[in-house]
């Protein structure tokens, strides 16, 4: 499907922080195996995307998170970061 059939222009992801562990800190999550399946789907979401030609923003948490969260993002396609304070 091309980018113009679906009426987007870009997209929003919460990716949050940079590895399994702190992503299931920040959402709760207890069951690890749960935690590396949804963060890997998130990894996989913002590769195809911008893969796709959407410009992906990825939003992170603030603190101790937002630089690695943010290396992470970028690396995998995300063309903009930005970071949430959890507070």
């Amino acid at each position: 499907m091309l980018k113009s059939d679906i009426g987007l222009s870009s997209i929003q992801v919460s990716l949050l922080s940079s590895d399994p562990q702190s992503y299931a800190s920040i959402r709760g999550i207890q069951d690890m195996s749960k935690a590396q399946q949804e963060f890997g789907q998130v990894c996989n979401f913002i590769v195809l995307a911008a893969e796709s030609g959407f410009p992906v923003t990825a939003a992170v948490a603030g603190g101790k998170y937002a630089r690695g969260g943010g290396e992470l993002a970028k690396s995998l396609g995300a063309v903009d970061i930005v970071v949430y304070d959890l507070r």
